[in-house]
């Protein structure tokens, strides 16, 4: 500003008023999007408090009182449905009357996990509620360092086709069940998965695109079949999105209620 003619003492007094200001209005700026997204210290106390309410809350239920409330939600999401079949205004009108009868037990839950009319989904949407519906709870099992070492070995090393792991309620923590060689398939994959009780996965797809070219995808598998038991349902689903957060690279999550939803055709599909 010395070149423009203006005093050097003057043109510092102008510098430091620009900073100030820039300063103050990109505070005020973040401030505005905190409150707005709800990310202020105290909201976001009022959420943890509120997740460890319900966690308790779900803790304290017999798998009798979930199946039955479970029903409840069914019922009159059928009911309601039945009124405005294949309607779009049915589902929201079916949403928001289910969260306001239902919302004296799942309240600060969002009507959101009442999207899906399908009993399969249901326990797992119900579940994910308690853990505050959002990728900032806490909650779920932690995670064993071995299934961390085994997974980036099947990601960095090819050293595994796949890695399966299960809930180790003793140690509250998810633990490695078992590996796959590279030179097993698909078919074996699924066959290693259980019948009648839920599982976490991960499998390395490889495949040669319309291009001729070689590639790999890995792809996180969420396994909960419908005639497993709720309170596995419940686990696994609430103790899911911490576990998935450990995985980095994960390139397609899929979740499977059958083996039909996770096919190998489903994979391949999602590959390309």
């Amino acid at each position: 500003m010395q070149y423009l003619g203006v005093d050097p003492l003057q043109a510092g007094n102008v510098v430091q008023l620009v900073l100030v200001l820039g300063l103050t209005i990109g505070w005020i700026s973040t401030y505005i999007f905190r409150v707005s997204n709800k990310e202020m210290t105290y909201a976001q106390q009022l959420r943890d408090y509120e997740v460890k309410v319900l966690e308790k809350r779900l803790e304290s239920l017999t798998e009798a009182e979930i199946e039955a409330l479970l029903e409840q939600v069914e019922e009159e999401k059928r009911r309601l449905a039945a009124l405005f079949v294949h309607s779009e205004y049915a589902k929201t009108v079916a949403n928001s009357y289910i969260y306001s009868v239902f919302g004296f037990f799942f309240l600060p839950l969002s009507p959101t996990i009442f999207s899906l009319l399908s009993p399969n989904r249901s326990i797992e949407l119900v579940a994910m509620s308690f853990r505050g519906g959002g990728t900032n709870a806490s909650s779920g099992m932690g995670v064993a360092d071995h299934s961390k070492t085994t997974y980036m070995e099947l990601q960095r090393k090819k050293v595994f086709r796949y890695v399966i792991f299960k809930i180790d309620e003793k140690k509250k923590e998810v633990v490695v069940e078992k590996t796959g060689s590279p030179a097993e398939n698909y078919d074996d994959f699924t066959a290693s998965l259980p019948e009648n009780d839920c599982r976490y996965a991960v499998y390395d797809f490889d495949y040669v695109t319309s291009e001729n070219c070689q590639k790999s995808k890995i792809f996180f598998i969420a396994w909960s079949p419908s005639i497993s038991r709720i309170r596995s349902k419940m686990l696994y689903a609430t103790s899911k999105e911490r576990f998935r957060r450990e995985l980095q690279g994960i390139h397609y999550e899929i979740q499977a209620t059958d083996p039909t939803e996770m096919d190998l055709d489903v994979i391949r599909e999602r590959a390309n």
